[in-house]
């Protein structure tokens, strides 16, 4: 019998030499989809083209592919591992939404773009590294990926979507990049690991809920470059025992009941 990988008969549109992956035949668990076919380039696999296949276990994806399209992967229960070509710019919206076995993920340095809800609830991720150029995180990107336990934010990006983490419940730590301006309403609402939080001095605005509800929150310092907090930004954070705010120079003591200079 023929590895499952060979079962897999791709499905594809050319359009001026370049080809899009549009699906498959066959019941393979491993898809190694081809760097070119019938002597073109495999430039981008294609919107839904492998959504709710349940049986595919493993994903490659080779350099030449530039494009995920939107819900690519979206609900592929049983996808445990993908490897990303380094030519990658670009991934699509829900592009691996609901994939509830992946377990780590790695953004090339290339990509640019990472889609809303692109990981939303993948719920087995505990590993992401993001690439060095994203510039935006957006809304519900890492929405309810219970079990990720840690977030570094490259430098590259500006702005943190609404929602983009909430009910991380597992996480215990964030690291902000140089680069973020933004951090969107509710986007860190319900990590209720999170224990201490430093917002460095480039971040200008917090939105509305942004750590709302993370009730392990003891420690909060806020950067000298917060213009805006919304409303409700940190309501619900029952553990919290000091809060700093640089550009005031006051700290809020729970046990004292009220602001000191610092």
């Amino acid at each position: 019998m023929l590895p499952a990988v060979v079962n897999a008969q791709f499905v594809f549109t050319t359009n001026n030499g370049a080809i899009t992956i549009t699906g498959y035949t066959g019941n393979p668990t491993t898809l190694s989809i081809p760097g070119t076919t019938n002597g073109y380039a495999v430039v981008s696999i294609g919107n839904s083209a492998f959504l709710n296949k349940s049986s595919v276990t493993s994903v490659t994806i080779p350099d030449s592919v530039t494009n995920i399209g939107i819900s690519a992967f979206n609900s592929c229960i049983g996808l445990t591992n993908v490897q990303f070509g380094n030519g990658v710019l670009n991934i699509g919206g829900s592009a691996f939404q609901a994939c509830s076995k992946l377990t780590t993920v790695v953004i090339p340095d290339g990509v640019v773009n990472v889609g809303s809800n692109a990981f939303y609830s993948c719920t087995s991720l505990s590993n992401a590294v993001l690439g060095v150029s994203v510039t935006n995180i957006a809304g519900f990107t890492f929405y309810n990926c219970s079990k990720l336990t840690s977030m570094t934010v490259p430098n590259s990006v500006t702005n943190i979507g609404n929602n983009a983490f909430y009910n991380c419940s597992g996480l215990t730590n964030i690291v902000f990049g140089s680069g973020v301006l933004n951090i969107g309403n509710s986007a860190f609402q319900s990590c209720a690991k999170l224990a201490s939080l430093t917002l460095p001095n480039n971040i200008t605005n917090v939105g509305s809920s942004a750590f709302a509800s993370c009730t392990g929150l003891t420690n909060i310092l806020i950067g000298s470059g917060v213009i805006n907090i919304g409303t409700s930004a940190f309501v619900g954070c029952s553990s919290l025992v000091s809060f700093s705010v640089e550009f005031l120079g006051i700290e809020w003591l729970p046990e004292r009941r009220h602001l000191v200079e610092t």
